[in-house]
């Protein structure tokens, strides 16, 4: 009876689901942090600003990104009061993702409608990154008799795999890499906008 009584007992003070695992060891450092804010929020679309601008003009141009950049900052503020917010109000973290979000001010119509939101925005921001990369590997190695469809089958797998990395921390060397390349093609454009600038003795500003 008494060892009933004690099995009893380590059952009913047991938890019915196992404690989540501390996120201190998986979370990322300072560095890691700002590799992926300055990937996500700049990434390669800075290298189609000098066309938008040229298209756009300085006037239209200049507010288009100045409009663009307070929006993304005010979000970014959003969700951090967000996070917080829940914080107060969930212990236990019952709202883990956009959707549940989505539910706790909308009901379940704002889950449908955050979750398909997220699901076209993420399709069509990699549809553009496809074609943007297969575009300059088809004029990186135009000789070689591939088409641009071809490179852009050639990274579904790529892109396929990096997917299932669902850390931010190991995602961070891909993101810093991607910085590290971002600052090197834009120096190379500004580089040879400079050098024909001086070459047709012009500022490099004046001529689009």
């Amino acid at each position: 009876m008494g060892q009933d009584t004690k099995n009893y007992n380590n059952i009913a003070s047991s938890p019915l689901l196992e404690p989540l695992p501390s996120s201190n060891s998986k979370r990322a450092s300072k560095l890691q942090t700002l590799g992926n804010i300055i990937v996500t929020v700049v990434g390669t679309g800075v290298l189609g600003l000098p066309f938008a601008f040229r298209i756009a003009g300085w006037v239209a141009g200049s507010l288009g990104v100045a409009i663009v950049g307070i929006s993304t900052y005010y979000c970014m503020l959003l969700l951090v009061m967000c996070r917080e917010k829940l914080a107060s109000e969930e212990p236990l973290g019952e709202s883990n993702t956009y959707g549940d979000l989505g539910y706790r001010s909308f009901g379940t119509p704002g889950r449908y409608l955050t979750e398909v939101i997220i699901v076209v925005a993420q399709c069509a921001g990699s549809v553009a990154y496809f074609v943007f990369i297969g575009q300059n590997l088809y004029s990186v190695f135009q000789g070689q008799g591939l088409s641009m469809a071809s490179y852009i089958f050639m990274l579904v797998p790529v892109e396929i795999g990096l997917s299932w990395i669902g850390s931010l921390s190991a995602l961070a060397p891909f993101s810093i890499f991607a910085d590290v390349c971002n600052v090197v093609a834009m120096g190379i454009v500004v580089k040879g906008r400079y050098t024909t600038g001086l070459r047709e003795g012009i500022f490099i500003w004046a001529k689009t």
